[in-house]
């Protein structure tokens, strides 16, 4: 994938994301707005393939990990979304587990953390970080 495409990608993320939790908000607090709880789906659904393509597209092992964190978070986000809109309780169901899934890969994301970080360190003589 050519560098600019990922980038906007990384660039569109976030604020796709903010677009489906205010939908989501709206679609729960707006009485008739029936149009917010598909444009929050919707938007949950993109941003979760943009997510995937950023797992896919990392450059290297740790940018690929936290990519896939966030990626398990957003899965749990919209199937918890999902229950709250339509009354889903699988989706209940499966968001704890995304959710749990996501606990059990912070200590192996702090230890690697903490290793790249210990590395970089001693590589690097005489610079503060």
């Amino acid at each position: 994938m050519r560098k600019d495409t990922l980038y906007l990608l990384i660039a569109l993320h976030f604020p796709l994301w903010i677009i489906k939790d205010s939908s989501w908000y709206f679609s729960l607090n707006v009485e008739g707005d029936y149009i917010f709880k598909y444009v929050s789906v919707s938007f949950a659904l993109i941003t979760l393939i943009i997510s995937l393509i950023l797992v896919f597209y990392a450059e290297n092992k740790m940018a690929r990990l936290e990519n896939f964190i966030l990626t398990i978070w957003l899965a749990a986000n919209t199937s918890w979304m999902a229950h709250e809109l339509f009354n889903i309780h699988a989706a209940a169901n499966a968001a704890k587990g995304f959710f749990i899934f996501g606990f059990l890969l912070i200590p192996i994301y702090s230890f690697k953390l903490l290793k790249d970080y210990r590395a970089k360190k001693l590589n690097t003589p005489n610079q503060d970080f």
